[in-house]
């Protein structure tokens, strides 16, 4: 992303980026001198980096941030702020975030990173309400609840009813996946 503004991207699924810039391969990258704020997204295996800044600054809340396993550099590498986080190294920032952690989904490896029900890390351990009601809702439109929240893009709903993964709209200079 490149933006002189600020941004807002929620409830998003980033995987398998290819995206190369200022020597970072990562799912979200930020190159300019804007700031981006990324709430209760899932980056999986996007390479070096799952979050990375160029110019610019991030801040992660509730979010999962898993880098290739086979690559150098931080799941989150320079990030600004932000809490609630999960990484599969050390570089999930904040004070409550978990690092060293990887979760288990639906299934991985045909891309359903719907969280899985023997989930332990993920599962009710976000920030209820972290981007201050701008949504209230999971990728999959089932409502997050009043409670703590479940880190990444998905709310585990035992039952749930699943909606298509690619719903994309603008709105107020915000992007929502």
């Amino acid at each position: 992303m490149n933006s002189k503004g600020s941004l807002s991207l929620f409830n998003c699924i980033l995987t398998g980026s290819s995206y190369y810039a200022h020597g970072t391969n990562a799912g979200v990258y930020i190159g300019s001198s804007g700031k981006l704020y990324v709430y209760n997204c899932t980056a999986v295996r996007n390479g070096q980096h799952a979050y990375s800044k160029g110019y610019g600054t991030i801040y992660c809340y509730n979010c999962i941030g898993e880098k290739n396993s086979s690559s150098t550099g931080d799941a989150f590498q320079s990030i600004a702020g932000g809490d609630y986080n999960i990484s599969n190294d050390s570089s999930a920032p904040g004070s409550n975030s978990i690092q060293n952690t990887t979760l288990t989904y639906v299934d991985r490896s045909n891309k359903d990173f719907h969280l899985a029900s023997t989930d332990t890390a993920a599962i009710n351990a976000g920030q209820y309400n972290p981007a201050s009601g701008l949504y209230s809702d999971d990728i999959d439109g089932q409502s997050r609840g009043t409670s703590n929240w479940d880190i990444g893009a998905d709310e585990y709903v035992a039952a749930g009813i699943s909606l298509p993964v690619a719903m994309r709209y603008y709105r107020n200079r915000r992007i929502y996946c």
